[in-house]
């Protein structure tokens, strides 16, 4: 399951008072947000080896005063049901996103393990990028270990 939109923070839009990613509203205006929040996304139900969140601030914390990070998104998803979960820890670029994204999967299709397929992902960022404010924003929560078996 990916998820390439946006996160925000609860800190960034005050009036959810949670974390979020922004989906397009169904009457496809860019006006508003259609959030998805951490609470909605705890509920889902998932069956997900993998969830790969692209956008922003996706390990961020919920906005709990004192509370860490993972405790917002990240949380949510694995509540939800996903064994393994690559999220952002800070906003990243669009190009470095899709770079992460885009490598990470493909060694998974190849039949890396998770962590061997993070790394690929992380080191085709710093390859383009350089500097680990680009690269190390995505963390891995999950068995390191675990084979995602992605499919053609």
């Amino acid at each position: 399951m990916l998820f390439a939109t946006h996160g925000e923070t609860a800190e960034s839009h005050p009036e959810f008072g949670e974390p979020f990613l922004a989906l397009t509203p169904p009457d496809g205006s860019s006006e508003n947000v259609d959030p998805l929040t951490a609470s909605e996304i705890s509920t889902l139900g998932l069956d997900a080896d993998l969830v790969f969140l692209s956008a922003c601030d996706t390990a961020a914390p919920d906005g709990t005063p004192g509370q860490s990070g993972f405790s917002g998104l990240a949380q949510a998803f694995v509540s939800a049901g996903a064994r393994t979960l690559v999220a952002t820890q800070w906003k990243i670029t669009t190009r470095a996103a899709d770079l992460a994204t885009g490598a990470t999967l493909r060694a998974a299709k190849n039949r890396s393990r998770a962590a061997s397929a993070v790394m690929q992902g992380r080191m085709a960022v710093a390859e383009s990028f350089g500097h680990p404010s680009f690269w190390s924003a995505f963390a891995m929560v999950g068995d390191p270990e675990y084979d995602w078996r992605l499919s053609n």
